[in-house]
């Protein structure tokens, strides 16, 4: 579950140093706070896709979230752009829900975060299990009451042997 600061006993900027480690103070212990939520985040949307929890996937999308997924072509599909949290989720639902049970594992890694306050952009490669097809994320996020939410999204597919 994504840490919520404003849980009773987590810290606050009312909380004086005496509740951090030694040495660390509280803006160096939000950066790390926020890139392990946005990792979460992250986490959560390649999980839900791959157990095909499309209603989920409402915790991890902005209203507003806009889609592109690039190189689509290897898998007979043209390039698409959605916008609207319900109108992307609606796309991938109808899109990945007919792999069924054989539905793709993605793993991601090499994560680079760039945040400024309310505001953050996330680099992230990914590649599917018993495929040849990976592909770079470019997102960025804000942080909502609820927590870190996708604004925009960006995934571009590309076969394993083209990059090379």
């Amino acid at each position: 579950m994504v840490m919520d600061r404003h849980e009773e006993g987590a810290m606050t900027d009312k909380d004086g140093p005496e509740r951090l480690p030694p040495g660390v103070s509280l803006a160096e212990f939000r950066a790390v706070a926020d890139r392990v939520e946005l990792t979460e985040l992250l986490s959560r949307y390649h999980q839900y896709i791959d157990a095909m929890k499309w209603e989920s996937l409402g915790e991890v999308f902005a209203d507003d979230a806009e889609c592109h997924y690039l190189g689509l072509e290897i898998f007979g599909v043209s390039d698409v752009s959605i916008e609207g949290r319900e109108k992307v989720i609606e796309w991938l639902r109808v899109n990945l829900g007919q792999f069924g049970d054989t539905q793709p594992k993605h793993f991601f890694a090499n994560h680079v975060f760039d945040i400024l306050g309310d505001r953050a952009k996330t680099r992230s490669y990914m590649h599917v299990i018993a495929s040849l097809v990976s592909g770079i994320y470019e997102v960025e996020h804000k942080r909502t009451p609820e927590g870190w939410r996708i604004v925009k999204l960006k995934l571009e597919h590309f076969r394993t042997e083209q990059a090379r």
